[in-house]
């Protein structure tokens, strides 16, 4: 998504496309940028050492003039301090009841000296380049032009900086993911530099502005009072007041500034309801417990060690004790499962047995079907020969017959006997129907009594078995 990252300069207000310039380009530019805010003059440490003393010094002189009642030598030497005349020892013995005059301008030669060697350096320390952004959360929902936003923060600084030159806009686009559509947002770098004065003192300015802000919008804040040992609030039409004082008074700038450019931004974007949220009201009451805080004695400061190590300790033992409730609330469940686990495995166990059962049942009765199905095979020729005997008329071979049959039911096994059995009962009917002679339907009917007689007794021994023993 680079190809929606936009440029916008002095020469070239309606923007381009970053990605328009070659690498080369770029770097070029960016160097032109920084030789012009970054002077390569320079001067010793030690040299700004000295000339820092001498002009404590100097101011130190001013001070002691005014205080004696000596007014045009303070006069003097201020003129000499700021404008640097070359006449300045013409002045000093021009006045009349100097005290100590020789000692003076030997100071004063001292000075004007390293004036010379310091002026036109850079203190390292000084910031070159401001910078600052403004996005609107994804929350919002907002896709403005990538020129209007950049048009918004470039006049917020024109009318609030307006001595100092802006370098470039750059518009981000694609610090983001490709399914969203909002999150552009513009960067301006702007000169420290006064244009007229050519002081880097664009912080100072930028304290200014929000001193003039607070001055038509004053704002509440709570400020520790060391003497009552209380926080008080106060209405803060200043910053640089005395009650501020600290690291509250950047925080406290940054956020009057904050709210400058929320101004600025109703203002240009009209048709949005763009608001604080409440998270930011948090935050700036957070600043101030926090800070003014800081200004009481260690032992009563609500972000002291102790505290701290005393709220890690609840901390800790409220954690212990939510573990201990989840432990115990764990403990009845698991206890639960356990005890499930147990009941349903004795329900597997009797079923299982109750399966084992049934196999060992079925396959007795398998084996016992085999065994009848064997018996009543080798039954049925000789049977098969008894009925063609008896429907021939043909006694002797119904008599031969009869016998084989009456073996095959001596020698079978007690189901064999009873499967033997109804299979000839099931024919008596029939057999009796028959028109052939009596004597040979007595044959087959005296076959069946003496089955039946042999099956009972047979049956009777069995059930005899299974009987319980009487203990005498």
């Amino acid at each position: 998504m680079a190809e929606q990252n936009w440029i916008y300069t002095t020469n070239n207000p309606h923007g381009f496309r970053l990605n328009s310039l070659s690498e080369d380009k770029r770097e070029r530019y960016i160097s032109n940028v920084l030789t012009r805010e970054f002077s390569s003059t320079t001067v010793l440490a030690s040299v700004k050492a000295d000339y820092k003393k001498y002009e404590y010094k100097l101011n130190k002189k001013i001070s002691s003039s005014l205080a004696i009642g000596h007014k045009f030598l303070a006069q003097e030497l201020q003129i000499i301090r700021d404008k640097k005349p070359e006449n300045y020892r013409e002045k000093i013995e021009a006045i009349e009841g100097v005290k100590r005059r020789n000692q003076l301008l030997q100071m004063l030669d001292k000075y004007m000296a390293l004036s010379q060697q310091v002026e036109g350096t850079v203190d390292e320390r000084v910031s070159k380049v401001h910078e600052a952004f403004f996005k609107f959360p994804h929350q919002h929902g907002v896709v403005p032009e990538p020129k209007r936003m950049a048009n918004c923060i470039r006049k917020f600084y024109e009318q609030h900086l307006p001595d100092y030159p802006i370098h470039f806009i750059v518009v981000h686009n694609d610090e983001r993911s490709s399914e969203m559509e909002t999150g552009a947002h513009p960067h301006i770098f702007v000169s420290t530099r006064n244009r007229k004065t050519g002081k880097r003192d664009l912080c100072s300015k930028l304290r200014q502005s929000v001193n003039r802000y607070l001055a038509a919008h004053p704002t509440e804040v709570k400020l520790w009072n060391p003497e009552t040992r209380r926080h008080e609030t106060h209405t803060i039409s200043n910053i640089e007041e005395k009650m501020v004082g600290g690291r509250a008074t950047a925080k406290l700038q940054g956020i009057v500034l904050q709210d400058m450019f929320m101004e600025h931004v109703r203002d240009n974007f009209q048709e949005l309801d763009i608001r604080w949220r409440t998270s930011r009201k948090r935050k700036v009451m957070a600043f101030h417990k926090q800070y003014e805080d800081a200004k009481k004695p260690k032992s009563d400061r609500l972000y002291n060690l102790h505290n701290l190590l005393e709220q890690r300790a609840a901390q800790l033992k409220s954690e212990c004790q939510n573990l201990k409730d989840v432990t115990q609330v764990k403990r009845a469940e698991l206890s639960e499962i356990e005890k499930n686990v147990r009941t349903e495995e004795i329900y597997f166990t009797s079923v299982k047995l109750r399966i084992e059962e049934k196999e060992t049942e079925l396959n007795s009765l398998e084996k016992c079907v085999k065994r009848v199905k064997g018996i009543l095979s080798s039954f049925l020729t000789p049977y098969k020969k008894l009925i063609e005997a008896i429907v021939a008329n043909d006694k002797p071979n119904t008599v031969n017959s009869a016998n084989e049959c009456l073996q095959h039911h001596y020698i079978a096994s007690p189901e064999g006997k009873n499967v033997i059995l109804e299979t000839v009962k099931a024919d008596v009917e029939a057999i009796n129907e028959l028109c052939v002679a009596k004597d040979i339907k007595d044959v087959f009917n005296n076959v069946k009594n003496q089955m039946e007689s042999s099956t009972n007794f047979h049956n009777q021994i069995e059930y005899k078995k299974s009987l319980p023993k009487m203990r005498i």
